[in-house]
């Protein structure tokens, strides 16, 4: 099993994990992050450096399982070296989290034709607001109606964070930013579509907070420059060299 922190891996799965192999008397025995049978480990956590991804290289049997837990928080080389060790016919792999980053390889996964099994799971789909009847104990532990109900006034049914976090789905808008995705696929063209011109044409992406703003080359979608003090900033035209000189405030 996979997640960002070993915070994640010992106290969210492999916490239940534990308390699964206590009450169904399942062999071995287990500690924080490991199941070992025998001599023999069968299971194991970790939570390696996304820049990282040989660190779970080389696990191998005839039927693996992988789950990532808070998949959302999983880099894309990560994601793709878990992808590896379930290259036989008999091994799974299992993606659990948050739907946040609409950017994400989890994001990605998720699409309608990844050709993966998607499940979504919004607030709406548990007991508490469907009437299922379930034990006093499950039911103070779900998601309740009060929280759902309180998240639609403060956040608003539009909201990134109402779409995320009650409907289970990934938003198509990110707060606060400039542009919601939806609009950007929208006006999308290739750059090859673009006719050349006498003067350079750029893009820019703003930035409202600590992160440099970029600037990119439409024709040739590669970044210039960038500014460091939330401005943007132009070329005059391809001609220009990147100095101080070439560079105007936008």
């Amino acid at each position: 099993t996979l997640a960002p922190t070993a915070h994640q891996v010992r106290g969210i799965l492999w916490r239940e994990i534990k308390a699964i192999h206590t009450s169904g008397g399942l062999p071995g025995r287990m500690n924080q992050a490991e199941w070992i049978i025998g001599n023999t480990l069968v299971g194991i956590g970790r939570s390696p450096d996304d820049n990282n991804p040989t660190a779970i290289q080389g696990y191998h049997a005839d039927e693996v399982l992988v789950i990532i837990d808070e998949a959302d928080g999983t880099g894309d080389l990560l994601f793709g070296a878990a992808e590896t060790l379930v290259a036989n016919a008999l091994s799974r792999m299992l993606a659990i989290g948050n739907p946040d980053n609409p950017g994400s390889q989890f994001a990605t996964v998720c699409k309608s034709d990844s050709g993966w099994n998607v499940i979504t799971i919004s607030a709406f789909d548990s007991p508490n607001l469907t009437g299922e009847e379930i034990p006093y104990w499950l039911k103070t532990r779900l998601v309740s109606k009060l929280w759902v109900d309180e998240r639609k006034r403060r956040w608003g049914v539009g909201s990134a964070r109402y779409t995320s976090k009650v409907l289970g789905e990934f938003p198509t808008n990110v707060e606060g930013a400039l542009w919601t995705v939806d609009t950007l696929q929208a006006c999308h063209v290739k750059a090859s579509d673009i006719p050349l011109m006498e003067r350079c044409v750029v893009a820019i992406d703003p930035s409202g907070s600590d992160e440099e703003t970029e600037l990119g080359d439409a024709q040739g979608i590669m970044v210039v420059g960038r500014g460091t003090d939330g401005h943007g900033y132009a070329m005059e035209d391809r001609t220009a060299k990147l100095s101080p000189d070439g560079w105007g405030r936008a």
